[in-house]
């Protein structure tokens, strides 16, 4: 039946006055430009009948009103199941709850038609036919609308999603009521609870002290009209638990005419959280500027073995009988600390793109830690070091490693901790074995690695403080990185109370199968000359070089011990090494001025280093010249020469 004719049956035809106002209502419902109508709903909920439906029902099917009232929407007009099986349960909804129901039905599209979004609102209206429950239900065709908004929706996530991936929130400051709002994600990134506004004191509050004035120069710069309308700062924030991060701000000023002028109104923009890319670039810079000083030292290193062979030559180019076998070793043993420097830039080379090879074969340890400690002899008797090996049992025996590399890493731990350990000191190499693993350790007792040094200790080019100006900072690189090859992994095992290296690697059971010579200085004539280096064997051949010019030689092995023969010995010349142990050469020099015999004696500086900014430093600190590594012997020989000697001098 139609609307009419329900109401009808409903109404009081006896009252004139109730007859009008049904009709009026009628013809109210039906003249509205939305789909209203009544249906039932059967106990077990199996379909919906249309019961009565205003004209724009039948508009909306394109049918008439006498094909669609009384029809069951599933059984009569063969209705989407899952839309009539998805709408039941919002009519119940309304049964219960004795008050209007709304929500969105999505009906699939049509041969012709497309998919429609439709806003259905529903009211009970109590029991119908045949034990069926009435409805009565107001349907608008909203696609337009709420596909707008599920487009809206779908960006705002869509942005939501980027900012998260790229840390960034948004903002909008209004400049007339002083307060920020910002999105969700913005607070995230600030640390903090969100709230409805922002005031500039809470914004100064959360900015660090060091970087408000940067915050708030900004925001005043995007404020003046025609200025840069596109203000970009960097600031940090601190965030209630402390932590700092690095923000960068990008706005957009929006004005408005005020007072017949335009003024800005609001900057609006995003704030990008950039703390990591802040330490990767500063990470970079870090690099480079290892990168550089390795350079220098690069060349500082390998002017000290060129320096020792250039004087080794001239002492036997000028000797007249035969060449001491010290002069032979200590040359050989100069081309070997050359050779060690190339093999070591070469393998760092070969590590980093992959083309080292290890060659596994079965290999006697012991010889393994003979060859290490016999690497490390030379430079822990100069310095009056004890070494001391102390291997397991169960160690004993051939395993399959490389060998050579094996040693190398070994090597390098021993050497790395006797350039770290003061004079006199221990270094321990103790081996042991779990299962199938072989633990190895390096031990000394020096003074440890600072805790800021820790992190990078393995880091290529990064040496701890004491260790600046004596090797190129490979050593240890090489050594994890070896050991990674092999399976294992080296590690910084303790740090306070001297330092630990421990390395450890798969064990693989193979199947059956000196005290350093010293020099007698001749007897002397001339000028009295102090050589001071830690590079003993450099010191020694230069020496034996000034001897055979008839000067007399005394030698010492850093800076303290310069100052302390020259506080007892009138010296004409001194050759100070800059970079050595305990007390480096300008430290030893400024002490000299000091001491009143020694005011016009000749300090020579004698260094790899050779930048402008290095010969400066010498001159301040009182030396009379600076000569680079390797220095010509003529040049010199010549400088010693042309200073005068006590006697001349005290006659002059």
């Amino acid at each position: 039946m139609t609307l009419e004719h329900y109401h009808a049956d409903g109404g009081d035809r006896s009252d004139g006055a109730g007859e009008r106002r049904r009709r009026r209502f009628v013809q109210l419902l039906d003249s509205l430009p939305r789909q209203v109508g009544v249906v039932e709903i059967p106990p077990d909920d199996s379909d919906i009948l249309h019961v009565a439906l205003n004209h724009m029902v039948g508009q909306w099917y394109g049918l008439p009103l006498s094909q669609l009232e009384g029809k069951w929407a599933l059984q009569d007009m063969g209705a989407p199941r899952e839309v009539v099986m998805a709408a039941i349960p919002h009519y119940r909804r309304a049964q219960r709850s004795g008050t209007w129901v709304e929500y969105t039905e999505r009906i699939p599209p049509g041969p012709a038609s497309e998919e429609l979004l439709v806003q259905v609102t529903l009211l009970h209206l109590g029991p119908g036919d045949e034990g069926r429950e009435r409805f009565g239900f107001l349907a608008v065709d909203d696609t337009a609308r709420l596909q707008a908004v599920e487009r809206l929706r779908a960006s705002e996530e869509r942005l939501r999603l980027a900012a998260r991936s790229a840390h960034f929130g948004t903002f909008d400051f209004d400049f007339l009521t002083e307060t920020a709002t910002w999105s969700p994600d913005l607070w995230e990134i600030m640390g903090r609870k969100p709230r409805e506004n922002v005031e500039p004191a809470a914004m100064a509050e959360w900015t660090h002290p060091d970087d408000r004035e940067e915050l708030f120069a900004g925001l005043q710069r995007a404020a003046i009209p025609h200025a840069d309308s596109r203000p970009a700062f960097e600031y940090r924030i601190v965030r209630p638990d402390g932590t700092i991060r690095w923000l960068r701000g990008h706005g957009m000023s929006v004005t408005a005419e005020i007072d017949g002028e335009m003024r800005s109104v609001r900057i609006v923009g995003v704030v990008q959280d950039i703390t990591e890319e802040r330490a990767a670039k500063q990470a970079l810079e870090e690099a480079d500027r290892h990168k550089n000083e390795f350079l220098a030292l690069l060349a500082h290193e390998i002017r000290n073995p060129i320096a020792a062979l250039q004087t080794g030559l001239e002492l036997v180019s000028r000797s007249k009988g035969p060449v001491k076998p010290i002069v032979v070793e200590t040359m050989q043993g100069q081309l070997r600390q050359i050779a060690r420097l190339t093999e070591d830039l070469l393998d760092v080379g070969r590590i980093s793109k992959g083309q080292l090879e290890l060659r596994f074969e079965p290999t006697d340890l012991a010889e393994v830690w003979a060859a290490a400690m016999e690497a490390a002899r030379p430079l822990a008797a100069e310095r009056s070091h004890r070494l001391e090996l102390l291997v397991a049992d169960d160690t004993r025996g051939k395993y399959v490693v490389d060998g050579a590399r094996l040693t190398q890493m070994v090597g390098n731990l021993l050497v790395n901790a006797v350039k770290h350990t003061p004079a006199g000191g221990r270094v321990r190499l103790e081996v042991s074995r779990d299962d199938a693993t072989l633990h190895i350790r390096v031990a000394d007792d020096g003074p440890g690695i600072p805790a800021e040094h820790r992190e990078n200790i393995f880091t290529m080019f990064v040496q701890a403080p004491s260790a600046a100006g004596d090797g190129l900072g490979l050593g240890l690189t090489l050594v994890r990185q070896l050991a990674l090859l092999h399976g294992g992994n080296a590690w910084l095992d303790s740090a306070d109370q001297g330092s630990t290296f421990a390395i450890a690697l798969p064990l693989v059971p193979a199947e059956e199968a000196g005290a350093v010579e010293t020099l007698e200085a001749p007897s002397p004539d001339g000028r009295t000359v102090l050589v001071a280096d830690d590079h003993c064997s450099a010191a020694h051949l230069l020496g034996m070089v000034l001897e055979l010019e008839g000067h007399r030689v005394l030698t010492a092995g850093n800076g303290r011990e310069a100052l302390a023969v020259m506080e007892k010995v009138a010296v004409d010349v001194a050759i100070l090494d800059l970079d050595m142990p305990v007390m480096d050469g300008r430290q030893a020099a400024r002490a000299i001025r000091q001491l009143p015999r020694h005011a016009e004696t000749l300090l020579i500086a004698l260094s790899g280093w050779g930048r402008e900014h290095d010969q400066k430093e010498s001159s301040e600190a009182g030396f009379d010249h600076h000569l680079v590594k390797p220095a010509p012997l003529d040049d010199l020989v010549a400088l010693i020469a042309r200073t005068p000697g006590r006697r001349r001098r005290a006659k002059g």
